[in-house]
């Protein structure tokens, strides 16, 4: 059954319900549907869980190292080290308008810059 509304309100049209080959095929398809709209969900669900990172002890642990490392002056740390830092901080970078914004766990003032004066000669 379909509803459309039109002026007053709802109008009903009425199609016969399919028999047969284009039942058995609608419904595999529906049930495909269903399937990866599960499995969809299902990702969606374990995405969101990877990106909510709780401060545990671990990574207490971590950002405690990490202040230590810095405060002791790091003089040269290894590019893994660097990402490692990084990725602890969850540094992101944004980038519209040849504006690139930078950002981190910690808070505060995000960090702006201009890309088009680092390209000078």
């Amino acid at each position: 059954m379909l509803f459309v509304l039109a002026g007053n309100g709802p109008v009903r049209h009425s199609f016969p319900k399919p028999k047969g080959i284009i039942a058995a095929k609608l419904k595999r398809q529906a049930d495909g549907v269903d399937r990866r709209y599960q499995a969809l969900t299902a990702r969606e669900m374990e995405l969101q869980e990877a990106l909510t990172l709780q401060l545990t002890n671990r990574n207490m642990d971590n950002l405690l190292q990490f202040r230590e490392t810095v405060a002791a002056g790091l003089n040269n740390p290894t590019p893994e080290d660097k990402r490692r830092f990084l990725e602890i901080l969850q540094v992101t970078v944004t980038v519209t308008n040849g504006i690139a914004i930078v950002t981190c766990r910690l808070g505060g003032i995000p960090l702006q810059f201009r890309l088009t004066e680092f390209n000078k000669s």
